[in-house]
């Protein structure tokens, strides 16, 4: 087997998707919704998240790559998320298993599995190794998470513009959301560090179904300092009961790699 670096491009296309404000203004109330009423919406979305699973494709351009292939995806809910990236003519490229406590990947072009904690497999990738296990079950399921702890340090709302927040993080960095009255989703997120410097932003877009049900059509990911972006583009989305368990499947003698 081969070193690690010939085996890199897997984690790059599993992971990378994976990804979702200086001095925070005073909080404005225009009309219409409060922060509480805001709040409330955000965390009944979240509370209604049922098991998900959807097909599609993923397209990635940065400097040292512009590719795009198929993929599909499972997850249960906000616990544990399943990927698979296909080639052409459908050929499976890996498949990558996150749980809260570990993650699984098998590179079939090379016959490896890696496995280790998330948050350390994601500092082996440096532009998404800040974003939370949340974020990335919450990209791919199209619905950006909201924690309830978070604080609403500013609010905007009023006739004719869209509803937008601003969130503080522990580490000082701040959240700008902007919000849709009509799906009751988060549509933007971006983040900045203490000097007003873009991290990374996300953008979700939802298409209404006929029963007035709203379903992700397309995510994109942008990380500014790695002139990275990300599509992905839902051709299919499912709702309801999946598998008992997410599991992968590889051969017996597939090299197992130990992310330390």
């Amino acid at each position: 087997m081969n070193s690690v670096r010939h085996t890199k491009l897997l984690p790059v296309i599993l992971l990378s998707f994976f990804l979702g404000c200086a001095t925070a203004p005073k909080i404005v109330v225009n009309d219409a919704m409060t922060v509480d009423e805001l709040r409330y919406r955000l965390l009944q979305t979240a509370d209604s998240l049922k098991d998900f699973s959807a097909e599609g494709s993923i397209t990635i351009v940065a400097p040292s790559m512009n590719q795009s292939a198929g993929f599909e995806v499972s997850a249960r809910k906000t616990d544990s998320l399943k990927m698979s990236v296909f080639g052409p003519f459908g050929i499976t490229v890996g498949s990558a298993l996150f749980t809260r406590n570990e993650f699984t990947a098998y590179n079939a072009l090379n016959n490896t599995v890696y496995r280790g904690a998330p948050e350390k497999q994601l500092r082996m990738l440096p532009f998404v190794k800040d974003i939370p296990f949340e974020l990335l079950v919450g990209s791919l399921q199209g619905i950006h998470p909201f924690r309830s702890a978070s604080i609403i340090d500013s609010f905007e709302t009023g006739s004719g513009r869209t509803p937008s927040f601003t969130v503080i993080n522990n580490d000082g960095s701040f959240d700008k959301f902007r919000y849709d009255e009509n799906s009751n989703r988060i549509t933007q997120c971006i983040r900045r560090n203490g000097d007003s410097k873009i991290l990374w932003s996300v953008n979700y877009r939802y298409k209404r179904l006929d029963d007035g049900s709203f379903v992700p059509e397309q995510v994109e990911v942008n990380v500014p300092s790695k002139e990275t972006t990300l599509l992905l583009d839902y051709a299919g989305v499912t709702y309801g009961a999946i598998s008992p368990a997410l599991t992968i499947s590889y051969p017996d003698d597939a090299e197992i790699i130990t992310i330390e």
